[in-house]
C-alpha cells in the first residue's frame, strides 16, 4: 500500500523555489503520489509562476497536483458609516489581534462569489487542451482523461496589430490523451488589408 507524500505549508513557506525542490523529489522518489498544498496562495495579485507547478503534471507521474489557497476571500457583509455594504474581514469589526487583509486570499471574491482577476491564471493553467501553434500548422494536444477534442468548438483567428481579420472554425477529433497537428486554414503569406474605421 502507498501513501500520498503531502508537504504541509510550514515547509512550503521555507522554501523559496518549492518547485525545484518538488520536481527533484519526484525525479529521486517515484514510489509514492504526491500532492502539495499550499501550492499557490491566492493572497492579493497574485497566483503567477502557477504554471511551474501544473506543467510538472505533465512530466511527473507521481504528481497529482495541488490546492489553492484559497478559493473564496474569507469576509463577510457590512455596512460602513454610509450605509453601503462592503466586503470586510479582518480588523474592520474593531477586533485585536488581527490578520487584517490577510483573510482576503481568494480567486473568487467573498459575497457574490464573482471570479477575481487571478481566476483567468488558474483557468489558463487548469485547461485540458493545448494548442502549439507554428506558422502553417497547430499541434492539439488533448490531456483530458475521456473527451474528445470534436466536442469543442475550435476557431482559429488571424489578426494584425490586434485587429481581427478573420476567424475561421477549425474540426479537431483529437482522442483523449493524444495529440494531432492540424493544418491552419490561413496561409502564412497571405496578404490581409485591414480596416480601421
Amino acid at each position: 500500500m502507498t501513501a500520498v507524500i503531502m508537504i504541509p505549508a510550514i515547509w512550503k513557506a521555507r522554501c523559496i523555489h518549492l518547485w525545484k525542490q518538488l520536481k527533484s523529489f519526484l525525479q529521486k522518489d517515484a514510489s509514492k503520489p504526491f500532492i502539495c498544498c499550499e501550492y499557490t496562495h491566492a493572497m492579493g495579485n497574485s497566483c503567477g509562476a502557477m504554471h511551474k507547478y501544473t506543467d510538472l503534471t505533465d512530466t511527473e507521474p507521481k504528481y497529482q497536483g495541488g490546492f489553492i489557497w484559497d478559493y473564496i476571500d474569507q469576509s463577510i457583509y457590512k455596512k460602513d458609516r454610509y450605509g453601503k455594504e462592503f466586503q470586510a474581514y479582518g480588523g474592520d469589526f474593531g477586533e485585536r489581534p488581527t490578520d487584517y487583509n490577510f483573510s482576503g486570499n481568494g480567486i473568487a471574491y467573498g459575497g457574490d462569489r464573482e471570479p477575481s482577476p487571478k481566476m483567468q491564471e488558474v483557468k489558463f493553467n487548469y485547461q485540458n487542451i493545448t494548442a502549439q501553434v507554428s506558422a502553417d500548422s497547430v499541434n492539439v494536444i488533448n490531456k483530458n482523461l475521456f473527451v474528445n477534442t470534436d466536442t469543442f468548438e475550435c476557431r482559429v483567428t488571424l489578426q494584425k496589430d490586434g485587429n481581427v481579420i478573420r476567424t475561421e472554425v477549425l474540426e479537431t477529433a483529437v482522442e483523449p490523451l493524444s495529440q494531432m497537428e492540424y493544418a491552419l486554414p490561413f496561409k502564412k503569406e497571405e496578404k490581409v488589408q485591414v480596416n480601421t474605421r
